[in-house]
């Protein structure tokens, strides 16, 4: 079979200005440059991308685009306009839309990766001129691609609940970690402050954190908190309500950083706080348990099938819809918890209650202790912490070890049946390890069955 012409349209990235999603198009160039070095791939770049994108590997060519991402409107209108003619010209045999949209008339099949459908799910966080073209060009995006890549099983139900489309053309290819929290994990100097990745949007439920701080920090002074990310629609509101709450000097918003230094601050957090009502994925997550963090999150899909039992995000235990803290249990209040069911469901003052609120006490004690006890944040249901990282979703050990050792059937990547490690290479892997090669490079696995 001859090497493939591969089209990825990367038009849509304004370098620190889209989140996550620059995260995931960088770490699959970056990943397919390391893997593929027979079939030519063709980015189309915008105004505002440097040639740091683009691997230095022969097969991979830049080609920038005569517009600029931050005004949208001309950048639609080039992709749907320019692009299909571009691939005309470059005789494309698929074209990868790693941002959400596709051009609705390219000649060469396409493969579109959702990353979440926010816009579905919770319209009324969109300003009400940007939503129509969300409504629109996702839509039929999804139905002119011919495979839409989700990157969890959350998003994938979204995308068959409200486009109706058939299973088939629907397959999860979960995001991955950049090796180099693994190494984080290895050097870190916890100091006291508590560390939050998001954008600064209404659905990170980040003014509830900020309640929440306020309370733990009447009892732990000493505690910082450092939301990183970008300024979202939420900006204006968070800082604000920081204010009010008497929080100026204790609450940083440093805004989207230097993957260097948000390295660091992984190294130096005391924990990790994910309290989303919403999210397509949530990598910050994944990259807190690669860093060995002491890690608290809301339990909602896909954050559960994320951390498994590696986090404290039972649904039962964080409710991230209602930020009210409640009484008792004084580090529940970061993340707006209340009492577990089964601590509840006892008399305050029988024997069984006393008992059950202790056990609780003493594991949220150790998500704020030192990092020799810290890690005992990551126990669940009296789990040791050598047990933890045996719990993740048999999904994701699957998917990942198709991409480690090969699958016998590419068809069937990645929810396929992975060949087997060795007992002797398992024993030797950091107990996180299957997450250390990136999920980004799954969908080139598919990529011969896409002509």
């Amino acid at each position: 079979m001859p090497p493939l012409r591969i089209g990825v349209n990367a038009l849509y990235l304004i370098p620190g200005g889209v989140g996550g999603t620059e995260i995931y198009l960088r770490g699959l160039l970056a990943g397919l440059a390391g893997m593929d070095a027979v079939n030519q791939y063709f980015i189309f770049t915008n105004r505002e991308t440097g040639p740091g994108l683009v691997p230095p590997q022969p097969n991979f060519h830049r080609l920038p685009q005569p517009v600029r991402a931050v005004s949208r409107p001309a950048r639609m209108v080039w992709e749907q306009a320019a692009l299909p003619l571009a691939a005309v010209r470059y005789s494309l045999d698929v074209m990868l839309n790693p941002g959400f949209t596709a051009p609705l008339f390219c000649p060469c099949p396409q493969v579109t990766v959702f990353h979440d459908l926010q816009h579905r799910r919770h319209p009324e966080h969109f300003r009400w001129f940007d939503l129509p073209f969300w409504q629109f060009f996702l839509f039929w995006s999804a139905h002119v691609s011919r495979l839409l890549l989700a990157v969890s099983e959350a998003t994938a139900a979204d995308l068959l609940r409200y486009y109706r489309l058939p299973r088939s053309k629907v397959r999860v290819t979960p995001s991955g970690v950049d090796p180099v929290f693994f190494d984080i994990a290895r050097r870190r100097t916890p100091q006291p402050f508590l560390l939050a990745v998001s954008t600064l949007h209404p659905h990170k439920n980040l003014d509830g954190l900020l309640r929440a701080f306020a309370l733990f920090r009447r009892t732990h002074p000493e505690f910082r908190l450092v939301v990183c990310g970008l300024h979202g629609h939420a900006t204006r509101p968070l800082h604000d309500l920081r204010d009010s709450l008497g929080l100026r000097d204790a609450v940083e918003f440093p805004g989207w950083i230097p993957r260097e230094d948000l390295h660091d601050l992984y190294a130096r957090a005391w924990a990790f706080l994910y309290p989303s009502r919403f999210e397509g994925f949530g990598l910050p997550l994944l990259e807190a348990l690669a860093a060995g963090i002491p890690t608290a999150c809301s339990g909602i899909e896909p954050l559960r099938s994320i951390a498994g039992g590696a986090a404290w995000n039972s649904i039962r235990w964080m409710r991230p819809l209602s930020p009210k803290p409640c009484c008792g249990l004084r580090a529940t209040r970061l993340c707006g918890c209340s009492w577990p069911k089964r601590a509840r469901g006892a008399p305050r003052n029988s024997p069984g209650g006393r008992r059950r609120r202790g056990r609780w006490r003493r594991w949220w004690r150790w998500g704020v202790a030192p990092e020799s006890q810290g890690r005992r944040v990551y126990t669940v249901g009296g789990r040791k912490a050598k047990e933890v990282f045996h719990v993740q979703p048999e999904a994701l050990q699957q998917a990942q070890q198709a991409l480690l050792h090969g699958p016998a059937d590419p068809a069937e990547t990645p929810q396929g049946s992975p060949a087997a490690a060795s007992s002797a290479d398992a024993s030797t892997r950091h107990p996180a390890s299957r997450y250390a090669n990136p999920f980004y490079w799954a969908p080139f696995i598919l990529i011969g069955n896409w002509k």
